[in-house]
């Protein structure tokens, strides 16, 4: 099984550290329950998030969302910061813009900071302030610190009003997408009909609301075969297939090759 590792003791909401300079390789592994940001300003190698390799040019940014595997591979010591923010964090603070900010910084996985100056001196200032936990100035430096950030995103985002829906849609798919594979259940438990949660999802991200469950499908199925060394079967049957030869056809479907063939190139 893929190792998980919780780095936030369960009445812990926020935590920022240094980036520890030993780190060199780790394990793949999922960081459970939340989410995590790392500022590196030092250091090259390498870092994996899920399927994408990405090559450590600093300084730069990296966003590892709750459930996804990932793992370093550095050649040089690192300095940097980590932030870790428990899931619950953003529904729970009651500041809108602030949850705003971490759906628009979410949709990306790696953004490469040109200016660094500003990054380093808010996430230094969160740094010192950290032992207080002044929650209110906490959530300040943090919309400061998404907003630079953001600022250095190449791809450009635009919330749309039914992003919300979108988003609460999404996080049902990564709770349930291994035994719930129907658009219909996800549009029952969010009030609406499958034909306006497809229409939403098309709005916000251009694709169908079935497309977008079985994209977190096959990325978890990936997981399971990229990192353990279950079976096909038993990743089958963990992920609630009725029989492996179900499962075989529904990835090569929506990836175009078969889990076996996946394993081999990986």
């Amino acid at each position: 099984m893929i190792e998980k590792k919780n780095k936030l003791h369960p009445k812990e909401a926020f935590k920022i550290a240094p980036f520890r300079k030993h780190i060199r390789q780790t394990k793949p592994h999922i960081h459970h329950g939340y989410l995590e940001i790392v500022y590196l300003f030092q250091g090259n190698g390498s870092h994996t998030i899920d399927d994408h390799k990405y090559e450590i040019s600093t300084p730069s940014i990296f966003i590892v969302k709750n459930g996804q595997v990932h793992h370093w591979d550095l050649l040089t010591e690192p300095e940097g910061f980590v932030i870790l923010i428990q899931k619950d964090f953003f529904p729970s603070c009651g500041d809108q813009e602030l949850e705003l900010l971490k759906v628009k910084l979410t949709q990306y996985e790696h953004i490469e900071i040109s200016n660094p100056k500003n990054v380093t001196n808010l996430l230094n200032i969160l740094n010192e302030e950290y032992p207080t936990y002044n929650i209110n100035l906490f959530h300040s430096l943090l919309k400061a610190i998404f907003s630079k950030i953001l600022e250095f995103a190449t791809k450009p985002l635009q919330i749309k009003k039914h992003q919300k829906d979108y988003n609460t849609f999404f996080q049902l798919v990564e709770r349930n997408a291994t035994s719930e594979r129907k658009v219909n259940f996800y549009a029952s438990q969010l009030n609406t009909t499958p034909q306006n949660l497809n229409s939403i999802c098309k709005k916000c991200v251009g694709m169908a609301a079935s497309e977008i469950i079985s994209d977190v499908i096959i990325k978890e199925a990936k997981r399971q075969i990229k990192y353990t060394s279950l079976s096909i079967s038993e990743i089958a049957y963990s992920m609630h297939f009725k029989d492996p030869s179900h499962f075989v056809k529904y990835f090569k479907r929506v990836s175009k090759q078969t889990p076996n063939d996946y394993r081999k190139q990986v």
